[in-house]
């Protein structure tokens, strides 16, 4: 009976995930690319477990000329040489850092192909002291709305105090939602915990469970 009890433990055990984070860097991942670009990064803890980070449409600033990547427009992300993505957007805003920033209006809409939870996402140069917004939003999850004020003066981060599930291939829009003040919004990188799919958890633990009663017979 203890060995049932223990090994959906230990099957919960080795679904644990650690992080997976994405720090992005200068003529690397995401510099200049447009959709269809993605970025398979392994857990820190399990190599095994990989996600694939993909950019699946780029929104071009205010929505000005052709607003979509998918429509035509020459968006791109942008990783500039401090080693912060941004949005170039086709239209010239006439903004500080235009080629390189998050800008009013612009969203770099994006995908995992794990279920996943964010942990945080480290900014550049953005604190209490600044205005600007930046709203994450994907189905099933309430929109994750982030202002100056929310974020650690100290290094720049935003910690997602209670992260929910995103499911895997789900687009998830992150966009700079104010549409004056704050201009210049930057990423350095963003971590993320791989959610195991329930039908594979369920399968280590039938196996487990039938681990358990084999051993039962035998003692």
């Amino acid at each position: 009976m203890k060995a049932l009890l223990i090994l959906p433990l230990l099957a919960s055990t080795a679904f644990s995930s650690a992080a997976v984070t994405y720090n992005f860097t200068n003529s690397g991942n995401f510099d200049g690319d447009g959709n269809g670009e993605s970025w398979e990064v392994a857990d820190s803890v399990d190599p095994s477990v990989l996600v694939t980070l993909t950019t699946v449409d780029i929104l071009g600033y205010q929505g000005a000329g052709t607003s979509l990547a998918s429509e035509g427009g020459s968006h791109t992300t942008n990783v500039n040489n401090g080693n912060t993505l941004g949005v170039n957007s086709q239209d010239d805003p006439g903004v500080s850092g235009e080629n390189s920033n998050f800008n009013p209006g612009e969203a770099w809409i994006i995908s995992f192909n794990s279920s996943i939870q964010f942990n945080d996402i480290d900014f550049s140069g953005w604190n209490g002291s600044d205005g600007g917004e930046i709203t994450i939003s994907a189905a099933g999850i309430t929109d994750i709305v982030i202002g100056g004020n929310d974020i650690d003066d100290s290094d720049d981060t935003y910690s997602f105090t209670a992260p929910e599930t995103i499911a895997a291939n789900t687009p998830v829009t992150i966009a700079m939602t104010n549409i004056t003040g704050e201009d210049g919004i930057r990423i350095s990188n963003f971590t993320v915990t791989a959610i195991p799919e329930p039908s594979s958890l369920l399968l280590v633990l039938l196996g487990s469970s039938a681990f358990g009663l084999c051993r039962k017979r035998h003692t």
